[in-house]
């Protein structure tokens, strides 16, 4: 027979537990809500594994407890946690309030506490209902009997299992209350409770099982037990037991659970799923806890109630055009209007090579409008009715994440215009530190409404369709709402571009930046997959070399790969020092960063380190880039981000080119894959030390500005002056350490990580340092003056106005303040660099298409500070001499530096030669 379920939740074990586990979560106006999310999720997650009927949740109160009356140490070494944490515990009761959930505290009594008594209370006794406890807190286990279970972490958030008496036992050799009696003895460090003073667990455990309890063990101590159980007690022991007998007694005291705590309880107002929908909407809504609610959906789903579409009152209309007299009306509607949002729907999420399954439209909140194309009749046969809508100047086209239709339009021949606006693009504008980009999330966050998932269309996995395996009935809804959200949210973000200044950054840059990505994602790059194919062979044998040299250390083979494998052989086997190994959940880190540290503690390290690189050079390029080329096109298509990085800057992905190694030979020789189509030729225009030259302007630093101007090598120019020697004496590695010195301070480079880059001792780097702002002065006084400026006003801006906001600039965490500040210095300088390529390539990209012909030039790349274009053979040289100065114009900012772009051409990217600088 099933018996009813109660999950009693331990509130604080759940909220600490979930502040470690996601360190930085806030909402776009800088709360944060990573404890609250967190909880709300191990929550959620709980109620649908454990399936309970009734559910309670207990919480601390500040200030002391019982136990502190019997020990005023208790709890004394804890570490105080930042006010952002309890912060939280307020939205965690609003959550719980809107789930219908009760949650109990006591004055002079902890959660577990509570829980104890409730875990155990008559009305539950007498009804045989199960209790489950949910807590971080292994101190639980005690409670654990035939009735009583408890949930728990084995890592993480997402990992659980449950205690019943026999996992207790299996995994302790104790019965659940002997854990008390173990503790007595070994004592609880996180709670400072002694037990007795060089008696572990191991000790304590054996004594247990043993002698059964802490009493029984005194009491053998003061009799005459028999033989077989004085082996227990060693002189030692015996000599620390009996000086620790009240310490003992004492610690089991303290880390009894109470079981009486004096608490009113009503089981009927524990009942599971009293919640209010449109509340818990409401609630998720205010903390953007957008991907929890449709836990949340299934959760009401399986318990009977009515899963909420969207806490809206407002019922929403879509039309399926689906006749030809459907299509007139709607094409009549269409062409009155001023502006409308669109979506298009694709056979597959590769704009470039998918097929167009439909189309949605909407010129009015809640109403929309979805057109299936049959593969045979696209549109009804309306196509060319359709063009003349979408390429129609006097009406506006909005769209979220509009490059993506704009492809799929470009294949059917449809040149969309006028592109007015991208809400995906706004939404990043305007929260560029969120990530929280997509329809879904930003519907949710701005209008309170919820966007149909599309794995409830299409499922995932391995059972995934395809949209074109949809009939347009069960798509229309979906499309219809997509299109209506897209169009209720762009007046939201134009008034709020407005009042961030942030309206002419949008219209001038980022919307007509978009075509432009557009074209050069269609254009691709060639791929010579024969010299991929040679490499392959070359670095497999490079890596075999390397293998039989780490296995001559080792003295066995292993798993290089494996971190577990190699902690093993280089700590266990080896005995490699530890020290000064970053330590994480699972052990010891072995990333790149670390084996560094030590790279000098064993000749094995450095062949470690050679070896992951050519792994990664194997895997991440030169074995899955030609799987990656187009069937269609025979050329590799990446994909383009601009609502990423929160600096401004432009990513790429499938694959990203941007991480392609530069500095290295076999970085080098994967670049020589990307080749010229026949008949043309490679052509590079890089700025020539971009961030350093707006340092040297935004700082004002004369000097800097003078070496520029003269043209000088800046790196010598500012090792002569570090060191006072003329530019003739500096030496490479003067050169070296004032280039790493120039370019970390745009990071916030401190003398630890300086003389990691350099060699240098700490000591050295730290004057090093201090020599630098000596010269730089000004420097010194615009970093202090960016970093007081981002804690007067909360953000930083380039200077074309780009903001990205600090929320941690003002954290009690120093780890997350001192990120803030790194930030603070990087942004500026990097995002301008950043707003300046931009625009260079909207400039050249209207220049090419007015001043030659089709194909004679294709912009092709942008990888940070470089773009990269195939050129025709005898437009080459014409060409680089236009594009030079078009790069070089800042447009509407003035600089007191030069900026400068060398010219490279060659008929792959890895050997070009300079044409000029």
């Amino acid at each position: 027979m099933k018996h009813p379920k109660f999950m009693l939740v331990d509130g604080n074990a759940l909220l600490h537990r979930a502040w470690h586990a996601i360190p930085s979560l806030q909402t776009k106006d800088g709360k944060m809500v990573n404890a609250a999310y967190g909880f709300t999720s191990i929550l959620l997650k709980a109620i649908k594994d454990l399936k309970p009927d009734y559910l309670a949740v207990a919480f601390d109160l500040r200030g002391p407890t019982f136990r502190h009356k019997m020990y005023k140490e208790y709890k004394a070494t804890r570490t105080q946690q930042p006010q952002e944490l309890y912060d939280q515990i307020p939205m965690i009761k609003e959550v719980l309030g809107s789930l219908g959930m009760v949650f109990f505290e006591k004055e002079g009594f902890e959660a577990d506490d509570i829980i104890g008594t409730l875990s155990h209370h008559p009305a539950l006794i007498e009804k045989k209902i199960e209790a489950v406890i949910v807590t971080g807190d292994r101190d639980a286990l005690q409670l654990v009997d035939d009735r009583v279970k408890v949930y728990t972490f084995k890592k993480g958030i997402s990992d659980t299992t449950i205690f019943d008496s026999v996992a207790v036992m299996e995994k302790y050799g104790l019965e659940p209350l002997q854990l008390l009696d173990m503790k007595a003895f070994s004592g609880d460090a996180s709670d400072n409770i002694k037990g007795i003073k060089g008696i572990g667990e191991k000790t304590a455990t054996g004594l247990v099982k043993a002698f059964g309890s802490v009493e029984k063990i005194y009491e053998a101590l003061e009799a005459d037990v028999p033989p077989s159980k004085i082996l227990a007690f060693s002189p030692r022991i015996r000599k620390m037991l009996g000086a620790g007998k009240e310490d003992a007694i004492l610690s089991k005291k303290l880390v009894t659970i109470a079981r009486d705590v004096p608490i009113e309880f009503d089981l009927e107002k524990c009942k599971l799923g009293l919640w209010d929908q449109s509340a818990v909407f409401s609630v998720f809504s205010k903390y953007e806890f957008k991907s929890l609610l449709p836990k949340f959906n299934a959760l009401a789903g399986e318990s009977g109630g009515e899963v909420p579409v969207s806490a809206a009152k407002v019922v929403s209309t879509y039309y399926l055009v689906d006749s030809p007299e459907k299509m007139a009306r709607f094409l009549a509607l269409a062409e009155k209007q001023t502006a409308f949002a669109f979506d298009t729907e694709t056979s597959s999420l590769h704009p470039i090579d998918s097929k167009c399954v439909g189309m949605s439209f909407s010129w009015k909140s809640h109403e929309g409008y979805y057109i299936h194309w049959d593969s045979k009749n696209p549109g009804y046969g309306h196509l060319e009715k359709l063009k003349k809508l979408l390429e129609n100047p006097n009406i506006f086209k909005y769209g979220h994440n509009i490059k993506f239709d704009w492809h799929v339009l470009q294949t059917l021949g449809v040149h969309l215009y006028p592109l007015s606006f991208d809400t995906m693009i706004a939404s990043y504008l305007c929260n560029p530190g969120s990530r929280a980009h997509s329809l879904g999330a930003v519907a949710f966050s701005e209008l309170g409404r919820q966007k149909q998932e599309i794995e409830t269309l299409i499922g995932s996995g391995k059972d995934q369709k395809s949209m074109s395996e949809l009939s347009a009935e069960e798509i229309a809804p979906y499309a219809a709402g997509d299109a209506d959200l897209c169009f209720s949210l762009v007046e939201i973000f134009r008034k709020r571009l407005d009042e961030k200044e942030l309206s002419r950054l949008f219209a001038e840059m980022e919307l007509p930046l978009v075509p432009v990505l557009g074209r050069m994602e269609r254009y691709g790059i060639a791929l010579d997959t024969d010299i991929l194919k040679v490499l392959e062979g070359q670095v497999e044998k490079e890596m075999a070399r390397l293998e039989k040299k780490i296995y001559d250390y080792s003295g066995e083979p292993f798993n290089i790969l494996s971190s577990q494998q190699l902690a093993f052989i280089l700590f266990e086997k080896l005995k490699v020092s530890k020290e000064g190994i970053k330590k994480i959940k699972t052990g010891l880190s072995l990333a790149a960063g670390e084996l560094e540290k030590i790279e000098d503690r064993s000749p094995m390290i450095p062949l470690i380190v050679e070896y992951r690189e050519f792994s990664k050079l194997l895997s991440t390029y030169i074995k899955s880039l030609p799987e990656l080329v187009s069937p269609t096109t025979g050329r590799i298509h990446t994909n383009f981000n601009q609502t990423i990085a929160a600096t401004g800057r432009l990513s790429s992905m499938d694959p990203n080119l941007q991480n392609i190694p530069t500095r290295t030979d076999w970085g080098r020789e994967i670049r020589k894959a990307f080749v010229a189509e026949k008949g043309y030729v490679l052509v590079s225009a890089d700025y020539s030390q971009i961030e350093l030259r707006l340092v040297a302007a935004m700082a004002e630093d004369e000097a800097m500005i003078e070496a520029f101007k003269r043209g000088e090598d800046i790196h010598r120019r500012t090792a002569a002056e570090i060191h006072g020697i003329g530019l003739e004496e500096v030496t490479p590695s003067m050169r070296s350490a004032a280039k790493t010195i120039n370019f970390g301070i745009l990071y916030g480079q401190g003398a630890y990580a300086l003389g990691r880059a350099t060699g240098m001792t700490f000591a050295e780097a730290k004057e090093f340092i201090e020599k630098y702002f000596k010269v730089r002065p000004r420097v010194r006084e615009y970093l202090n003056e960016t970093r007081e400026l981002a804690k007067k006003q909360g953000y930083v801006e380039t200077l074309y106005g780009r903001i990205r906001y600090l929320p941690d600039i003002h954290s009690n965490v120093p780890m997350l303040r001192a990120q803030a500040e790194r930030m603070a210095i990087n942004m500026p300088v990097q995002g301008t660099a950043a707003d300046l390529v931009k625009m260079a390539m909207i400039r050249v990209d209207s220049m090419i298409r007015e001043i030659y012909k089709k194909e004679e030039v294709r912009m092709l790349l942008q990888v940070h500070d470089e773009l990269v274009f195939e050129v025709k053979e005898d437009s080459v040289l014409e060409f680089s001499k236009k594009i030079k100065p078009a790069m070089e114009d800042t447009g509407r900012i003035s600089l007191s530096v030069p900026i400068l772009v060398d010219i490279k051409s060659g008929k792959n990217w890895g050997e070009m030669e300079y044409l000029f600088t």
